[in-house]
């Protein structure tokens, strides 16, 4: 199992209408990933914009994105520690996309990337392909813990199915991997069937970061983290469950007060009291305020596993995220620290 990292940060979901917003959300997702990456903190690239509705492709996103963070990239290896985790997240949904596909787009980033990109898996259907091959499977769609455990077998499959150490690449020979080291996934289940392998070798060593939505809990061990608005079991020894966090910025208490009664309506009487402006409920804790109150939400919470929203448009973002994290060092590493460390 991949280690999970204690705290995964979401980018704002932002609808694009046209190539200049498109080129502006763009600019501000570079700015975040360098101020998460520079502290080892995930990226989660969101599929929907806030409110529903699509927004830009997480893998397209990320694949931009990790032009800017990769390092150099030495005989198509990935040079990175086995268990090193993610700088960024894409968000997929099994209603959109067919397992081999995004299988495969998953394990190209990481060929590409040296293992920087993670996947968060939400199921909410059959993807077109799939319902297409067979009338009846959509109907068969009741319990969506049992699509998902054969959509997460699949991946798990497909991602070691050609190792990196296949390859020989003797031109002479005319040989370019040696067909007898690759494992074909041979799966065939109630809802997905897939025979063969990936075109893309990874090292046998690499585990891709797999995080799946609250309906998987009963799973256990085919998933490293549960992500979820009702991701209330607390934290087990095999799989860490994200409490979510949505921090709503307020310049000032007065302001904080007025947001969060908003947003979750009566006031706890710790805040009323002068406590933190901060409410559970059942999409996890809101806290709004400062990004003080928001790290001290987050650190009252060690050690569990948050994953945060920050309730501001993406432009702001970066310079949101970079105040909170100056107060959260036991959160994250510096890549100087990282370096020092290995």
């Amino acid at each position: 199992m991949t280690t999970a990292p204690q705290l995964i940060v979401e980018f704002p979901g932002v609808e694009v209408s046209d190539p200049e917003a498109a080129r502006t959300v763009l600019s501000a997702a570079r700015d975040a990933a360098a101020v998460t990456a520079a502290r080892s903190v995930p990226l989660l690239l969101p599929e929907t914009v806030d409110g529903g509705g699509p927004g830009l492709d997480p893998s397209i996103l990320a694949g931009i994105l990790t032009a800017d963070l990769r390092g150099p990239h030495i005989a198509g290896t990935v040079a990175r520690p086995a268990d090193a985790r993610p700088w960024l997240i894409a968000t997929a949904s099994t209603s959109r996309n067919a397992p081999f596909n995004l299988a495969r787009r998953i394990q190209s980033l990481n060929r590409i990337t040296g293992g920087q990109v993670g996947l968060f898996l939400r199921a909410d259907g059959l993807d077109p392909v799939t319902s297409g091959a067979s009338a009846g499977l959509a109907a068969a769609v009741g319990d969506r813990s049992r699509l998902l455990k054969e959509y997460v077998a699949v991946l798990r499959r497909l991602w070691v199915s050609f190792p990196e150490e296949a390859l020989i690449g003797d031109r002479e020979a005319g040989r370019f991997a040696d067909p007898r080291s690759l494992v074909p996934a041979s799966f065939a289940g109630e809802f997905y069937s897939v025979a063969g392998a990936l075109n893309v070798p990874l090292p046998s060593a690499h585990r891709t970061l797999l995080l799946a939505d609250a309906v998987t809990a009963a799973l256990g061990g085919p998933v490293d983290g549960i992500i979820g608005p009702d991701s209330t079991t607390p934290d087990s020894g095999a799989v860490p469950v994200y409490r979510t966090v949505t921090w709503i910025p307020a310049a000032s208490r007065s302001q904080a007060l007025d947001a969060l009664e908003r947003q979750h309506g009566s006031l706890p009487r710790s805040v009323i009291n002068g406590g933190v402006p901060a409410a559970t409920g059942e999409s996890g804790v809101v806290v709004a305020g400062t990004a003080d109150d928001a790290a001290q939400v987050l650190r009252d919470g060690l050690p569990a596993h948050s994953f945060l929203r920050v309730r501001t448009g993406a432009v702001h973002f970066t310079a949101l995220l970079d105040a909170l994290l100056d107060e959260l060092p036991e959160l994250h590493e510096s890549r100087d620290q990282q370096a020092h460390a290995r």
